[in-house]
């Protein structure tokens, strides 16, 4: 919002081989890439939020909670819970 530029969300999961291949090999090649820089890019990690996603580790518990609740979010907003959707 404090950016004024629309979002781009990006459902992903740790344990998902084609979100990484997407993220790794296909968002970074430099005409994608340069088409991202008109969105703010949210990741939303539906089966578990890695540690390296909070400044301060809030616990296995609260990082699988938080992954339940974007999974939620995913299937009440596009009915799917399909990896990767964007």
């Amino acid at each position: 919002k404090q950016s004024g530029k629309p979002v781009f969300i990006d459902f992903t999961g740790v344990t998902c081989t084609n979100c990484k291949y997407n993220e790794t090999n296909v968002f970074t090649k430099p005409g994608i890439a340069r088409d991202f820089e008109q969105f703010e890019r949210v990741q939303l990690y539906t089966d578990w939020v890695p540690e390296s996603a909070y400044a301060s580790d809030p616990g296995k518990a609260a990082r699988k909670a938080e992954a339940r609740a974007n999974q939620n979010f995913q299937q009440d907003t596009f009915k799917t819970i399909q990896l990767p959707l964007y």
